[in-house]
């Protein structure tokens, strides 16, 4: 499934890539970029991202997670990381301060992730 993953993400860039040339190419000479060269260039950039998280963390993670019969728990840890990595992005960079039902969210879904370990 990785490879396949990998293959269509090729694919994409490609097709992105000939789009941008393509805006840019054709765009007239003396105007400011075209905002649609931009939101490819955005995408292609978080595609790259996405793929190689994807091939270097996730699926690892799956991989071994199988191998030690635990499958079944990937998903729940998967979205309670999420949950819990937005939290502290919220607070560090965008410099939200966290209400009492975010700090519960957070020490539950810390709980569930500690639970599922030890299990």
């Amino acid at each position: 499934m990785g490879i396949l993953l990998a293959i269509l993400t090729g694919f994409s860039w490609v097709v992105t890539g000939a789009a941008v040339g393509l805006v840019e190419r054709h765009g007239r000479p003396n105007a400011a970029p075209a905002p649609f060269s931009f939101l490819l260039k955005v995408a292609v950039f978080e595609s790259v991202v996405w793929i190689f998280s994807g091939i270097l963390l996730l699926y690892n993670a799956l991989d071994r997670l199988q191998a030690a019969g635990l499958a079944a728990i990937a998903s729940p840890i998967m979205v309670a990381s999420c949950l819990v990595g937005f939290v502290i992005y919220g607070a560090i960079a965008l410099r939200e301060r966290p209400n009492r039902h975010q700090w519960l969210g957070l020490l539950c879904s810390l709980g569930g992730i500690a639970l599922l370990a030890v299990t």
